[in-house]
């Protein structure tokens, strides 16, 4: 008989004053300056940004941003997408609009969120992936083809310091929504893009774009649609002591591609001046029978549960049996060069009842506690505790390894766009088609 997953039990709920038929597409933690993590922000369907406590939930006073834009798709805060560097308060948000806002939630108590920066894209359409670094002064931002593609998704990158016009606008890397922008974590010009055209491609920012050929440092092609993508550190990372060590040493870092259809790839980023090969992809195919689930929500890069020193999670869902689970990412082995990533389902814990039938959108960890935020289609935001991170576990998940694909700068053939849908019921159209 298979030993059941430690349960984590509701610690709190609320609906934040939502209207009904209201979904939560987002969750961010948000800190000042001068303290720690103090509220968290939530994305609602009703084009609206609630502050709230993270201890009691409540909604922080003047704490709801109405009408932030007209079609709500991205936010995210100061550290948050590898931004790095000092907090200095501030949330961005994306929409339909085509427009990006930078918000101060310093002073949501008697003021509200103010609006401190406000940049345009040129080409006037909706918008699906946003990063904002304050070390680097950049706000980007890609764009969503609603239904028009294959053809050209643009993204662009402003300086927050200048936000008329974009310092870089590159337009010709992907041909279908942008679904994901990250930094590199130590090569802060180095930037990650991914889409649903199937590649996840890096971009050197200190070369113009209008040589967008040289730009291109690297193309993965995962195979499928792609919902989320980032950076994990590689079993070839210096320590951050090192010093003195050649660029293709200090580059050094693993990737995650997350499709649409769920299924999971790690990739080597590779610096252009490495003359050796990259080791074979590790492609785990569709995750969801291994992993007793019908959705991967997310992959969780800061870390383990409680703090511990793992390189992260992978959080699913079941709406059908209405749990999610949280499963420890296992690290490949020390020697060079090994993508042997894993997933340790003995290890995992489950948040039982979750959301419901409906299905949860966001997960939020904060690790010195050991406390799971999570938000959903049901516009509940709901807290989970209790965890505590024990020894590690080597129940890692054997699956059998998808064929290989190429990778290379040669771009995919047209996927399938036929995104499937992670709910039974019928819902209206508001979210944003990537998920």
């Amino acid at each position: 008989m298979p030993r059941l997953p430690p349960t984590l039990p509701l610690l709190n709920s609320t609906t934040l004053s939502l209207p009904n038929s209201t979904w939560l597409y987002r969750l961010v933690p948000l800190r000042s300056p001068s303290a720690g993590a103090s509220a968290v922000a939530a994305l609602a369907s009703d084009d609206s940004i609630r502050l709230f406590d993270p201890e009691g939930l409540a909604l922080l006073p003047d704490g709801v941003r109405s009408g932030a834009h007209e079609g709500v798709t991205c936010l995210v805060g100061d550290d948050e997408s590898g931004g790095g560097g000092r907090a200095q308060g501030l949330l961005w948000s994306a929409g339909r609009d085509g427009v990006v806002r930078g918000w101060d939630w310093r002073g949501s108590a008697g003021r509200g969120l103010g609006e401190v920066g406000r940049c345009e894209s040129p080409k006037k359409g909706a918008l699906s992936a946003l990063l904002y670094s304050p070390a680097s002064n950049l706000v980007a931002a890609g764009m969503e083809l609603e239904g028009n593609a294959p053809g050209d998704a643009p993204i662009f990158l402003w300086d927050t310091r200048k936000l008329s016009t974009p310092v870089r606008t590159y337009a010709d890397s992907h041909n279908d929504t942008i679904t994901e922008l990250a930094l590199h974590p130590t090569h802060r010009t180095t930037l990650l893009t991914a889409s649903t055209d199937g590649l996840l491609n890096l971009l050197d920012t200190t070369i113009p774009d209008s040589d967008e050929d040289d730009a291109l440092l690297q193309v993965v092609n995962h195979g499928s649609a792609l919902h989320h993508a980032g950076f994990l550190p590689s079993s070839l990372a210096p320590s951050p002591a090192s010093a003195g060590l050649p660029a293709t040493a200090a580059f050094a870092a693993d990737l995650y591609a997350l499709g649409t259809d769920e299924t999971l790839s790690f990739h080597r980023a590779q610096h252009p001046d490495e003359a050796a090969e990259p080791p074979a992809p590790r492609r785990l195919g569709d995750v969801r029978e291994a992993l007793a689930c019908e959705y991967v929500i997310k992959l969780i890069t800061a870390g383990r549960l409680g703090g511990g020193s793992g390189p992260g999670s992978v959080v699913v869902g079941s709406h059908s049996q209405q749990y999610v689970d949280v499963i420890p990412l296992r690290a490949p082995p020390a020697q060079a060069g090994s993508l042997d990533w894993g997933l340790g389902v003995e290890g995992k814990v489950r948040l039982e009842g979750a959301h419901g039938e409906e299905v949860v959108r966001d997960v939020l960890v904060d690790e010195s506690s050991g406390v799971i935020f999570t938000c959903g289609e049901d516009g509940y935001v709901r807290t989970w505790g209790g965890y505590q991170a024990g020894p590690d576990d080597d129940g890692d998940v054997e699956m059998e390894m998808a064929g290989d694909r190429e990778d290379g700068k040669k771009k995919q053939k047209k996927h399938d766009r036929k995104h499937k849908h992670k709910h039974k019921k019928e819902k209206p159209e508001v979210r944003y088609h990537p998920y």
